[in-house]
């Protein structure tokens, strides 16, 4: 009798764990962009510093969590041979992130 996992037939947790999140990223990425879209577009009044620095910390936090996303793509995708980012849809999500948070670092510089 063979064992079929020293034949590396066997299916590791990671990468069991890497293929999931590659399967979820488009719909991920899309929420998170559309969500930061919408609330970064609800700019408190600019006279009431404390609601604007409020709302300024709100839009900071979601650009650092697609800055993560983005990341936990960029490894996913690096364990996984067989997944491209190259498929137009990805691949655009990650440029308009990558492109929001360069402006976003530029507006607060």
């Amino acid at each position: 009798m063979v064992n079929k996992a020293s034949q590396g037939d066997v299916e590791s947790p990671l990468k069991k764990f890497r293929h999931g999140l590659s399967r979820q990223f488009p719909d991920l990425l899309d929420r998170v962009m559309e969500g930061y879209r919408s609330f970064s577009g609800n700019t408190p009044p600019e006279d009431n510093a404390k609601e604007f620095s409020a709302h300024h910390g709100a839009c900071k936090a979601a650009l650092a969590h697609l800055a993560l996303l983005i990341r936990l793509a960029d490894w996913v995708e690096k364990g996984r041979e067989d997944v491209s980012l190259q498929n137009d849809k990805n691949k655009k999500l990650i440029d308009e992130a990558r492109m929001a948070l360069c402006d976003f670092k530029k507006d607060t510089a």
